[in-house]
């Protein structure tokens, strides 16, 4: 069993996951409240699920990029599990797990978050025959330079706010797609999915090993300490 949970943005989502069936999951926007939202929102998606702290294996946590306080509270909340059950964490990057969540996509994928001021964090992605892989780094662009930087068909997905899909279609790039708005909802339900495989790899650290991937507007987002 893995808890999945991620505070990347102000879209909060938690989910249970036995290695075969998701068996639960909480997904809402929280502005500025995570913090006093998501250990009663994990304790109520426990009681639904019948399921118990005990029966945990693992825990998953995104790793961003996000914003540094909503990523810091989840990450903090993850390592007090561990810490308490002395259980694996998987991290997994935020846009790496929501890119794999579109699976049927056969033109390049590109996942986008808010990161404020009209910018936005992307980050490239293809569908190939092991799995979704990334084509690109993390990055931080305005509409007009993501336009620009989009050669061919390519979905874009994730945190699309009414005005960036006005802009986009205004752009006239006709290599621009969009997928619909139910996929574009950032679902931890993906993330247990992409992490339990990883977690039966063995690619799981201690708590004291994650770090999260803050973004700067100015550039490409950064892992902390580095």
């Amino acid at each position: 069993m893995i808890l999945a949970i991620d505070t990347s943005t102000a879209m909060i989502s938690v989910a249970l996951y036995d290695g075969s069936t998701i068996l639960g999951e909480f997904t809402w926007k929280s502005p500025n409240r995570h913090s006093t939202v998501l250990a009663p929102a994990v304790g109520s998606l426990f009681r639904k699920t019948g399921v118990h702290f005990s029966d945990l294996s693992a825990l998953a946590v995104a790793l961003g990029p996000g914003s540094f306080t909503s990523l810091r509270i989840g990450l903090a909340f993850a390592k007090g599990i561990n810490a308490a059950l002395n259980i694996p964490i998987v991290g997994v990057p935020t846009l790496s797990y929501f890119a794999a969540s579109q699976q049927t996509s056969r033109a390049t994928i590109c996942a986008v978050l808010t990161a404020g001021r009209e910018k936005y964090a992307t980050q490239f992605f293809e569908n190939k025959a092991n799995g979704c892989a990334a084509i690109s780094e993390i990055d931080v662009h305005t509409i007009e330079s993501l336009s620009a930087v989009i050669v061919a068909p390519t979905v874009i997905t994730g945190e699309v706010t009414g005005e960036m899909r006005t802009a986009l279609r205004r752009s006239q790039n006709r290599n621009i797609r969009f997928s619909s708005p139910g996929f574009e909802l950032r679902r931890a339900g993906f993330l247990a999915v992409q992490a339990w495989k990883l977690f039966r790899k063995g690619a799981y650290e201690s708590g004291d090993g994650l770090t999260p991937i803050y973004l700067h507007t100015n550039g490409p987002a950064i892992r902390a300490g580095a």
